[in-house]
């Protein structure tokens, strides 16, 4: 089974017109499973300060989101621990 994780960046403005929104930028990352691996943006936010929008960049730009299919409960203590000890 293929995952596709994506992230969406948008510009918002807010004006005496109401609020407008842009797509400014749209990236994703395809993974291969032969099972559920846990939701693990939502686990690394319950263990760090970050919001899912910022984890998701971080995942998504280390280009090692596939490591998470070896032991995925060890990759999600691994970045919260990588996180908290920058944060």
């Amino acid at each position: 089974m293929v995952y596709s994780i994506g992230i969406t960046q948008a510009s918002i403005t807010i004006s005496e017109k109401g609020v407008t929104r842009k797509q400014v930028g749209h990236k994703t990352q395809d993974v291969s499973v032969n099972y559920v691996i846990p939701d693990l943006v939502a686990q690394i936010q319950s263990q760090t300060s970050l919001s899912k929008t910022t984890i998701a960049a971080i995942l998504l730009s280390s280009n090692r989101l596939a490591d998470a299919l070896n032991n995925p409960q060890t990759y999600i203590d691994y970045v919260s621990n990588e996180v908290n000890t920058v944060n």
